[in-house]
């Protein structure tokens, strides 16, 4: 077991973060954008969201976020490799534990606090489950530890 490759983290974790924003815009922008658009026309709901004018420093606020979680599953998937060895069935598991954790802090106490969110949470949470794994898996693939030359995994797969 070797000492956790910083620089490696810090590329995958950035490779995640841009995966993970990808997804984000694709689900919100183009899946939920009609949903959307008739929460902000409907002046009732839309006390209950962010201003329009708010919504630029939610996107940084986003991808600040987004950059924070793909570290830390680029961080999850090395430190937990030496335990289930490299490759792509460790990522899946990096992958589902970080999607297990947001959804248990951020989707579901949402769906408790705001019934009306309800309707779009699923398809949120299924378009994050892909994400995850998708940014998990390339964090994985980035990943290398001191010494390591990548040779044991390219046999392995």
């Amino acid at each position: 077991m070797g000492k956790i490759s910083g620089w490696y983290v810090i590329a995958g974790g950035v490779l995640a973060a841009l995966v993970l924003m990808a997804e984000q815009a694709f689900v919100n922008f183009r899946m939920l954008d009609p949903m959307w658009q008739e929460w902000w026309n409907n002046k009732e709901i839309k006390d209950l969201m962010i201003a329009q004018a708010g919504l630029a420093g939610a996107c940084k606020t986003m991808a600040v976020l987004d950059l924070c979680t793909g570290l830390v599953v680029a961080w999850l998937y090395a430190a937990v490799r030496p335990r289930l060895g490299a490759g792509l069935m460790t990522a899946i598991v990096t992958g589902l534990i970080v999607w297990a954790l947001v959804l248990l802090q951020g989707y579901l106490p949402a769906m408790v606090w705001c019934p009306k969110f309800r309707q779009v949470m699923p398809v949120c949470a299924l378009g994050d489950l892909v994400g995850y794994l998708v940014a998990a898996s390339l964090a994985g693939w980035v990943y290398r530890e001191r010494g390591d030359t990548g040779e044991g995994r390219r046999k392995a797969r």
